[in-house]
C-alpha cells in the first residue's frame, strides 16, 4: 500500500496519507487493504488487537516511553512485538595528553565510530554538542561518570585501557570501547509490556 492510515481509539479510519508524522505504526493488521479507506472500520480481530494496543501505550506512557514506541507488530496475536526508538547516549572520552587523545580518535575511526576531537572541552560544549556520538578531549578525572538527565557518559582513557596486562593497548581500548558502546544502547524488553499487560487484563 505504501501509505499510512490514521485510526482513532474506536478503530475508525480517519485519513490515509503518505506520512505518519512520527506516530507509532501498527503492523500485521488483518483488515483487507481495500477496506482501509476513510470512514471505514477495522475488522473484529483488529479491533480486539487495538484494545490491547491502547493498553500497551497506556503502560508505555506510565513509564515515559510512549513517545519512543515506533511500531507494534500484531501479526502474532499471542505475542505482540513492540519496537522502541534507540536512544543515543553522548560519550565523552578524556585523555591525559593531546597525543593520547588523537590516538584514541584514530582507533575510533578504525572501528568506524563517529567521533570528534575537542581541544577545549567545557560545560557549554558538553551540553550543546550534537554533531557526533563520541567526543574526545584532553582532561583528567579520577574516574568517569554518567549523567542520566542529559543522557551523557564521561569516561577516562585509563578506564578504557584497564584489563588484562597481556593484551596490547589497542586490543584493550577496542574491547573496553565496545563494552561502553553496548551499554549505551537502551532496549525495552517486550516481556515487561507483556507482564504489565497481563496485570491489566487480569490474566
Amino acid at each position: 500500500m505504501g501509505k499510512y492510515a490514521y485510526i482513532n481509539s474506536q478503530g475508525y479510519i480517519l485519513e490515509v496519507t503518505d506520512t505518519n508524522n512520527g506516530l507509532p505504526i501498527i503492523q500485521g493488521i488483518s483488515t483487507n487493504e481495500e477496506e482501509i479507506v476513510p470512514n471505514s472500520r477495522l475488522n473484529e480481530d483488529d479491533l480486539t488487537s487495538l484494545e490491547n494496543i491502547i493498553k500497551i501505550m497506556d503502560i508505555a506512557k506510565e513509564n515515559n516511553l510512549d513517545t519512543k514506541v515506533t511500531s507494534i507488530d500484531i501479526t502474532n496475536k499471542n505475542q505482540y512485538s513492540i519496537y522502541i526508538q534507540e536512544e543515543k547516549k553522548r560519550i565523552y572520552i578524556l585523555a591525559e595528553t593531546k597525543e593520547k587523545a588523537k590516538k584514541i580518535c584514530s582507533l575510533l575511526n578504525e572501528k568506524e565510530i563517529i567521533n570528534k576531537y575537542e581541544e577545549n572541552l567545557n560545560q557549554t560544549i558538553i551540553v550543546k554538542n550534537t554533531e557526533s556520538l563520541v567526543t574526545v578531549s584532553v582532561g583528567k578525572l579520577s574516574s568517569g561518570f554518567e549523567c542520566f538527565d542529559t543522557n551523557q557518559l564521561v569516561i577516562t582513557s585509563q578506564e578504557l585501557i584497564e584489563g588484562e596486562k597481556r593484551k596490547t593497548y589497542k586490543e584493550k581500548l577496542e574491547n573496553k570501547l565496545n563494552d561502553f558502546v553496548k551499554k549505551t544502547r537502551k532496549t525495552f524488553e517486550k516481556e515487561f509490556f507483556q507482564g504489565r499487560l497481563l496485570q491489566h487484563t487480569g490474566q
